[in-house]
C-alpha cells in the first residue's frame, strides 16, 4: 500500500551510499542555509538534527554535510520512507531546500534510465518481495554466525600484520568492488581509504560495513589462508560455515532455481521465462552484491544462462509512506483509471491518500491475464 504517487518519478532510483556523499553535497550545497528543513524532508530524526546543530554550531555547510552523512548511512526510518536515492534528493531540495529549479536540474542529470559507475538501477535486480518469517529467521542466524567467525578472525590477526594485509588488499581492490565498478576513480578511492586505517579493528570494521556479508566472505577466507596458514581451527570454522551455507541453498526455499518470471513481477524477460530467485534480507543490495551472491551458490545449483534476481523477504505487507503538498493532492486526486492501471503495473496493490482509497489488485489480475493471452497467441503464431 502506498500513500501517494511519488514526485520526480522519472528520476533515477538507484540506491545511494556513503561513497556518494561528496557528489551529493557539492550538488546541493547551495541550499545549505535551509539545512534543517532539508533534513526534515529527508526524514532525519529531530534528535539527530539537534545533535548535528550542537556539534556543527553556526556552520550551515557543516550541518548540511553531516545531514547527508546520516542520511546515506540510513540513520533514519528508511524502512518506512525508502532508501537514499537521487529521486529523494530532488524531493528534499524542492520541498525542504525551497529550490525547485535546482531540483529540476538534478532530475535532468539523473534520469530513471541512468546509472552510476556502470551499474543498472537497483530495481532492475529485484523481483517482487515475499513474506517468509521462517526464512528471515534463518538468514538472521547466518548473520550471527558470520559475525562471530569474523570477529574471531579479526582477533587472530596481530597488529604487526596490518601493513602487510593493507598492501595485499591494495593490489586486489577488484575483490572489494566486484565487477562493473573497477573504474580508476573507485579503485583509487578504496586505496586511499585503506591508507587511512590505523588498526586491525578498524580494518575489519570497514570490511564488514562495506565489503563483506553473510554470503560474500571469500576475501576473508583468502586472508586467513595467506596470513594465518597454520591456524587450522579458523580454517575449519570457515569451512564449516561454507558447508552450512551450501546446505541452506540446497534444502531451504532461500534459492529458487526454476521460478516463473511473471509470478515474481519480472517484466524485462519474455512471459514464461524461467529465472533464479534469491531471497535476501535487504532491499538495497547492488548488482555487485548479486555477482557475489551468485559466486556463493553451489555449482550444482548455479545455472549460468538463467537470470538471477533478488527478492526482499519481508515480515508483513510492504508499505510506502510519502507526504505530498495540498496543491499536488488536488491535482492528482481522484485518480484516473489510466493512472490506477500504471500503479498496478509496478506492483502497487492498494493506495490511500486523504479521503481516497483504491484497491488496484483487479488491474493487476487483468494485466496478467492479458499477458498470458498474448503469450499464448505468440506461441501459436
Amino acid at each position: 500500500m502506498a500513500s501517494m504517487v511519488q514526485s520526480f518519478e522519472n528520476v533515477c532510483s538507484k540506491v545511494l551510499c556513503i561513497d556518494d556523499l561528496n557528489v551529493i553535497y557539492n550538488k546541493v550545497k547551495a541550499i545549505a542555509a535551509r539545512w534543517k528543513q532539508f533534513a526534515n524532508s529527508l526524514y532525519i530524526r529531530p534528535a539527530t538534527i539537534s545533535i548535528i546543530e550542537a556539534d556543527c554550531g553556526s556552520s550551515s555547510e557543516s550541518c548540511l554535510h553531516k545531514v547527508l552523512e546520516h542520511w546515506l548511512k540510513k540513520d533514519y526510518n528508511y524502512e518506512s520512507f525508502g532508501s537514499p536515492c537521487w529521486r529523494r534528493v530532488c524531493v528534499a531540495v524542492k520541498e525542504g531546500g525551497g529550490d525547485p529549479a535546482l531540483a529540476q536540474d538534478i532530475a535532468r542529470e539523473h534520469p530513471l534510465s541512468a546509472s552510476t559507475g556502470g551499474e543498472s538501477t537497483a530495481d532492475s535486480i529485484y523481483a517482487l518481495p515475499v513474506k517468509d518469517v521462517r526464512l528471515l529467521n534463518e538468514i538472521y542466524n547466518f548473520q550471527w554466525d558470520f559475525s562471530d567467525i569474523l570477529n574471531e578472525t579479526r582477533d587472530a590477526f596481530k597488529p604487526k600484520l596490518l601493513s602487510k594485509v593493507i598492501d595485499y588488499l591494495k593490489t586486489r581492490v577488484h575483490a572489494l568492488l566486484g565487477p562493473n565498478k573497477n573504474n580508476e576513480a573507485a579503485m583509487q578511492g578504496i586505496k586511499e581509504e585503506l591508507c587511512d586505517i590505523e588498526s586491525i579493528e578498524d580494518l575489519f570494521m570497514v570490511l564488514q560495513q562495506k565489503y563483506v556479508s553473510w554470503f560474500n566472505y571469500e576475501l576473508i577466507v583468502k586472508l586467513v589462508i595467506v596470513f594465518l596458514p597454520n591456524n587450522r581451527s579458523l580454517k575449519k570454522k570457515w569451512s564449516g560455515y561454507e558447508e552450512k551455507l551450501k546446505d541452506y541453498f540446497l534444502n531451504s526455499d532461500g534459492l529458487l532455481i526454476d521460478a516463473n518470471a511473471l509470478e515474481f513481477g519480472i517484466r524485462d524477460v519474455p512471459p514464461g521465462t524461467k529465472v533464479m530467485i534469491a531471497k535476501v534480507d535487504r532491499d538495497d543490495y547492488t548488482p555487485a552484491d548479486l555477482f557475489f551472491f551468485r559466486r556463493a551458490i553451489p555449482k550444482e545449483l548455479n545455472i549460468p544462462d538463467v537470470n538471477l534476481y533478488f527478492s526482499f523477504v519481508r515480515i508483513g505487507s510492504l508499505q510506502l509512506l510519502h507526504n505530498i503538498p495540498d496543491y499536488l493532492y488536488s491535482a492528482l486526486f481522484p485518480l484516473s483509471t489510466e493512472i490506477q492501471q500504471q500503479l498496478a503495473s509496478i506492483g502497487i496493490t492498494e493506495l490511500t491518500c486523504g479521503d481516497y482509497q483504491y484497491d488496484l489488485r483487479k488491474f493487476s489480475a487483468s494485466q496478467e491475464l492479458q499477458q498470458s493471452v498474448q503469450s499464448s497467441l505468440d506461441i501459436g503464431m
